[in-house]
């Protein structure tokens, strides 16, 4: 299941965005001073908040951070399938960035990369 939330760099990025949602996981800072993933299995989730260790960033879901993109930036971001393995496209404004990389990645990297390529354009 942890791989349906955004990465620790994409969680750090979206919260310096302002992304303050709601969610069921979050990135604490480990006794190793290490990020880790906590996924909450109760809906008590202001339970965990109080009695957590540092909180790093929010963990939102893949869908979640192209959501807040779209509606806080007008960002957005098309990932086509079929033929067009590891292709991406990342709107904003009158700018139209189509990526791709030369190693034919896969639907979940090209999701990362176009993530990261939206929030690099709006942080940058």
């Amino acid at each position: 299941m942890k791989d349906q939330f955004v990465s620790f760099e994409i969680a750090i990025a979206l919260k310096e965005l302002g992304f303050a949602q709601e969610g069921f996981a979050e990135y604490q800072e480990d006794f190793a001073k290490k990020p880790q993933l906590e996924i909450y299995q109760d809906e008590d989730y202001s339970f965990y908040s109080e009695v957590a260790p540092v909180v790093l960033a929010i963990a939102p879901l893949w869908q979640q951070a192209i959501d807040f993109l779209r509606e806080s930036y007008d960002v957005d971001i098309e990932l086509p399938s079929g033929g067009s393995k590891g292709k991406y496209y990342v709107f904003v404004q009158d700018y139209i960035y189509e990526g791709k990389d030369p190693k034919q990645f896969d639907y979940k990297d090209a999701r990362e990369a176009a993530i990261l390529k939206a929030i690099d354009l709006k942080l940058n």
